[in-house]
């Protein structure tokens, strides 16, 4: 009998770090998504004027991609455009000079 206990104990404990842990995840997911909605917001209504169909910048292709629902290269397009915003921030962070005052 004590080894049933121990075992529904166990997989209570498991079922409890899985359900937090996928809150987290879709949290985390619903907060990324966020971010990059409000960056594509902010750049497309600057880039819109210029757009023209033989110069495709990144926020106008990615509002394209979503539009016809290609989801894999959205995602992919979303990336880069993260990493190129995360880029200079890493390389601007190591040369801050932070003071405690």
């Amino acid at each position: 009998m004590s080894e049933w206990s121990a075992a529904r104990q166990r997989a209570i404990v498991w079922a409890s770090l899985y359900a937090a842990g996928l809150l987290l995840i879709l949290l985390a997911l619903l907060g990324a998504w966020l971010l990059i909605y409000v960056v594509i917001l902010r750049e497309i209504s600057l880039v819109i004027l210029l757009y023209n169909p033989s110069t495709i910048v990144l926020s106008v292709g990615l509002m394209d991609v979503w539009g016809s629902g290609f989801y894999p290269e959205l995602a992919v397009y979303s990336l880069l455009l993260l990493v190129l915003g995360a880029l200079p921030v890493a390389l601007l962070w190591k040369r801050a000079k932070f003071s405690t005052a």
